[in-house]
């Protein structure tokens, strides 16, 4: 019997030890090194590092700095608090100074490029009314924010941009409905002529310009410094969760 109870307190040891290995690792992860501001683009200095409990974090929670540097915040981050993906947005989707979002409807493929415009693409906006009258440029030089379906949701990218235009397909399975533009505010209150009719064009105007992303060293992570405990400034109470349960130890 005495045997047959070490053998079992050998085991128990045993589980509790893979137990912990899988369940009690921890991962570095990036945090704010301070308050970043709503809409501004996140830089390597803006980082340091914290350690979690791996298993403890969701899918929510982005894990690599990499994706997070050259991003613009949605709300504020505050020090040490985890990044999740829902707070980051393109560096597209910032305004700049005298700049506003517009989003036209598109009521035919021949207005948005025959389907193949894309995110990112510099574009002018035409208004139309009559053939007897001059069109009138509405916008010069607008920037694609976003390409929208009839549901409000955002559509993927052509599969290849200059060989859809040739072969004249989109490359998407159904016709874009509506296009969010980044246009000068002065440019923006023109665009309720069209409530009067007519219609707008869009007409292509630059090359698509890659999103900037700035050279980040593969080992950036390590280079960020630990987090430095700080009198945590106060934040608002969030609705969503960075991290799951952590899970309770196994029973002796």
């Amino acid at each position: 019997m005495l045997i047959i109870g070490l053998a079992a307190a050998v085991g128990s040891l045993q589980f509790q030890k893979q137990w912990v290995a899988a369940n009690q690792e921890t991962v570095q992860v990036p945090v704010p090194a301070h308050k970043i501001s709503a809409n501004t683009i996140i830089k390597p200095e803006d980082l340091a590092q914290k350690k979690y409990i791996k298993a403890a974090l969701n899918d929510n929670v982005v894990v690599n700095a990499q994706k997070v540097i050259g991003k613009a915040a949605v709300t504020d981050l505050y020090p040490g608090e985890l990044i999740l993906k829902t707070k980051l947005k393109e560096k597209l989707q910032v305004l700049g100074p005298g700049e506003v979002f517009v989003t036209v409807k598109a009521d035919s493929l021949e207005q948005v490029l025959g389907g193949n415009i894309c995110r990112n693409m510099v574009v002018d906006v035409i208004y139309t009314e009559e053939i007897e009258k001059p069109p009138v440029l509405l916008a010069e030089n607008a920037v694609v924010v976003s390409v929208l379906d009839e549901n409000g949701k955002a559509m993927s990218e052509p599969v290849n941009v200059a060989q859809a235009a040739v072969s004249g397909i989109t490359g998407r399975d159904k016709a874009p409905k509506f296009i969010m533009l980044k246009v000068k505010r002065n440019e923006s209150y023109e665009f309720t002529r069209p409530l009067n009719g007519g219609h707008i064009l869009i007409t292509q105007v630059g090359q698509v310009q890659p999103p900037e992303v700035e050279a980040i060293p593969p080992d950036l992570l390590d280079s960020l410094p630990l987090e430095q405990p700080a009198e945590q400034e106060e934040k608002p109470v969030e609705e969503e969760q960075a991290t799951d349960t952590v899970p309770e130890q196994p029973p002796d």
